[in-house]
């Protein structure tokens, strides 16, 4: 079972992947910005963390270059779900911030499994 953050401004997007996560066997913890996201990944040391990109206060950008400058949540996998990123602008989006991938909005239920699968399997067995 891991521990997952889910940070996203749309309680139905949060609802969609904390369920298919449950069904999965994780434990997920929900935010609603990057702000508050940022101190559950402090507080939480989620083992993986699903955002949004484009959210009021803090965007998913910010969000994840704050990520990575604190040493004790830096190396998190991040999986980022946008609507408004595609193709190139995704691959260099995921580059830039070192996120594992990023997921076109609307999210097949089994791409988001697929996915979250994948990225766990690179945890290192330490984590």
């Amino acid at each position: 079972m891991a521990t997952i953050l889910v940070v996203d401004d749309r309680a139905s997007n949060r609802s969609l992947i904390a369920t298919l996560m449950g069904y999965e066997g994780h434990r997920v913890i929900e935010a609603v910005d990057g702000a508050e996201g940022l101190g559950l990944a402090q507080a939480e040391r989620p083992d993986l963390v699903i955002t949004d990109i484009l959210m009021p206060k803090v965007d998913g950008y910010d969000f994840v270059r704050q990520m990575r400058l604190d040493p004790t949540i830096s190396n998190t996998p991040v999986i980022f779900c946008s609507a408004h990123y595609l193709g190139d602008d995704s691959e260099a989006l995921a580059e830039g911030c070192g996120a594992f991938a990023v997921l076109q909005k609307p999210c097949e239920p089994e791409e988001i499994v697929r996915t979250v699968r994948e990225a766990l399997r690179v945890i290192p067995a330490s984590s």
